[in-house]
């Protein structure tokens, strides 16, 4: 079954994509929650023209996030962390750690755009991936030292 998404929904696709779908996960999730609508002539009509009134604004906001990634890329984060004899963590350090880090730089990055690829529990250097829009991701290097 063809559908239109009516918002961004991870793993799946985002706002104006048309996917197929099954049609129980359509009548089930999607379409109760407002989430897609079917793929019909009217409905691609009307995504078509919104896709056109929102393509200026899209591509502002791909800049903006291109212009956050190349500040983001530039960092060397310096987190604090209580640590025992042998290097190691005590606990992890998590994304809403490094949001908060990131805040102080002043930037605002949501704690969900944060990918750790494996759990931060050492000492040292780290990288971390963020996701900042569509096709836009930065790379931050973190370096995990201890509370003194």
């Amino acid at each position: 079954m063809k559908v239109i998404l009516c918002k961004n929904i991870p793993h799946l696709g985002y706002k104006g994509d048309k996917i197929e779908v099954a049609p129980g996960f359509f009548n089930n999730f999607l379409g109760p929650r407002g989430d897609a609508e079917i793929a019909n002539l009217a409905n691609r009509k009307r995504n078509q023209e919104n896709q056109k009134q929102a393509s200026h604004k899209i591509a502002q906001e791909k800049s903006e996030a291109t212009k956050t990634a190349q500040q983001i890329e530039k960092l060397n984060l310096i987190v604090p962390a209580k640590i025992g004899t042998s290097g190691k963590i005590f606990g992890t350090i998590t994304t809403i750690q490094i949001s908060n880090l990131l805040k102080e730089h002043n930037l605002e990055i949501n704690p969900r755009q944060i990918k750790i690829p494996q759990a931060i529990k050492e000492q040292g250097p780290h990288k971390v991936q963020i996701a900042l829009y569509r096709e836009v991701e930065a790379t931050l290097s973190l370096i995990v030292e201890p509370i003194e």
